[in-house]
């Protein structure tokens, strides 16, 4: 049988415009959110936890890897897209850019990798 490959993206983070992107952490509601996603059968059956470095991925990591008692093994790469050209952007303007920025991959949007 082939292995299943599982992508979970991060849930909700605690947004802070003084803090670089990267570093926010889950917040209450995004812990509430992968401790639900815990209890999915499939979850039991993972065999390994791998995470970019980033603070919320790695949050959301070490959730998985200590329920089900698996090492999270941490990769700098990859990361979510690299905004720091803009930092901190009104959740509005965040959407619209990051809209553009999906829609063009082939090019950089405001700065954005």
């Amino acid at each position: 049988m082939m292995p299943t490959l599982h992508f979970i993206t991060h849930p909700e983070v605690v947004i802070a415009p003084s803090v670089p992107v990267p570093d926010w952490p889950l917040s209450p509601e995004g812990i509430r959110r992968m401790v639900l996603a815990l209890e999915k059968p499939w979850m039991s059956r993972l065999g390994a936890v791998f995470s970019s470095a980033e603070r919320k991925a790695t949050d959301a990591a070490r959730l998985v890897a200590d329920r089900f008692g698996l090492p999270p093994v941490i990769i700098a790469e990859p990361g979510e897209n690299d905004r720091s050209a803009t930092g901190y952007l009104p959740k509005a303007e965040f959407e619209a850019t990051a809209d553009l920025f999906f829609a063009h991959p082939e090019r950089s949007v405001r700065g954005w990798e």
